[in-house]
């Protein structure tokens, strides 16, 4: 292997060495190395922010406080450090991949190898001209562009997203398609049977209902301060009617609600994660058996990588209701997805 293969498995599976935003300190320590993670801030009162750091790649990490679990703020490969670093990446990375390059990261070069095996990356505008990603990982790459210090065309970043998979969905809309979505959106805020009304305007099927749907929790979440109790309707109501890709308003929901602790009751909070729990379990992205043959497999075809990736993804998110589940069915259910994530998407994967 070689380090093209190092920044090739970071772009297609979103991981390094199969450690991502989901996985914890303990998990990466294990992995990168003792003695890499320090706090980010000398002043103690802002320890609660730390970072691991290999030279090559770097983990963020925050917490609100002290007996909290350490969680990840970013992570990825700091590309224009290569030729000051003289091959220096960490230990962990030269053992698996061999010596790294001295000299820049052409992204001509790493578009090639990810386009062999079977993956694209694709502007992404939105986040800027000199942005691309691949979106079944998540993983965004910055490349200088022209005018700047650093020769145009040479890799700077490839981060990870650390965002669930429902928000990572916004950067899809234009201003002009906000805009001209206002009116319905409006049109739903004030209707006192907001179930009726979905029932009035809800598509029968096809692309057009998804983003039809996917507009207007956009809308929704565009209002200042949030709907938040519509909006977490409108996602459960998505979920029960299977508009989007299984799990994902599922996953969604349960993300949202967490987020909105502090607005709702114990009661609702608990109510509203045990619906996303049940409706993720009852469409998952693959079945049991599916997943869990593809935590064994010695190499890993495309569409396989991105379907281990969708549900490392989605499990990280369900999993954070387990602490407010009450039906025991539902947590021993989940429990034996839990179980899988950490064998989801460790490498090597390419035959």
């Amino acid at each position: 292997m070689g380090d093209m293969d190092f920044f090739a498995d970071l772009v297609t599976t979103g991981t390094v060495l199969g450690l991502d935003h989901t996985s914890d300190l303990d998990e990466v320590v294990a992995v990168l190395g003792d003695g890499l993670t320090k706090p980010l801030h000398d002043d103690p009162e802002l320890w609660e922010y730390q970072i691991t750091d290999t030279g090559l790649v770097e983990f963020g990490w925050c917490r609100p406080g002290a007996g909290h679990p350490w969680e990840v703020t970013h992570f990825g490969a700091q590309a224009h450090r290569l030729e000051f670093l003289k091959g220096r990446a960490g230990r962990a990375l030269v053992d698996r991949y061999g010596k790294f390059r001295r000299k820049p990261l052409r992204f001509a070069d790493l578009d090639a190898a990810v386009r062999e095996r079977g993956f694209a990356l694709v502007p992404d505008p939105a986040a800027g001209d000199d942005h691309a990603c691949e979106s079944g990982s998540g993983i965004s790459v910055v490349t200088s562009a022209d005018g700047g210090p650093v020769k145009a065309g040479v890799v700077l970043k490839v981060l990870g997203s650390t965002r669930d998979p429902g928000r990572r969905r916004y950067h899809r809309l234009s201003t002009e398609q906000r805009a001209e979505f206002v009116p319905t959106v409006r049109a739903l805020l004030a209707e006192p049977d907001a179930h009726a009304w979905l029932d009035r305007y809800d598509r029968a099927s096809g692309p057009d209902r998804e983003h039809w749907w996917f507009l207007l929790t956009d809308g929704l979440f565009r209002i200042k301060p949030h709907p938040i109790r519509l909006i977490l309707m409108v996602l459960r109501e998505a979920a029960a009617r299977k508009v989007n890709a299984p799990g994902e308003d599922a996953a969604w929901l349960i993300a949202e609600a967490l987020r909105a602790g502090q607005v709702l009751d114990e009661r609702e909070l608990r109510e509203h994660l045990a619906a996303g729990a049940r409706l993720w379990l009852g469409d998952p992205p693959a079945d049991l058996p599916e997943a869990a043959k593809l935590t064994t497999a010695t190499s890993l075809t495309p569409a396989e990588i991105r379907l281990s990736r969708l549900l490392r993804d989605q499990i990280h998110v369900v999993a954070t209701a387990l602490p407010r589940l009450a039906e025991q069915s539902t947590v021993d259910r989940l429990r034996s997805w839990t179980a899988l994530k950490p064998r989801l998407l460790r490498g090597p994967l390419f035959g």
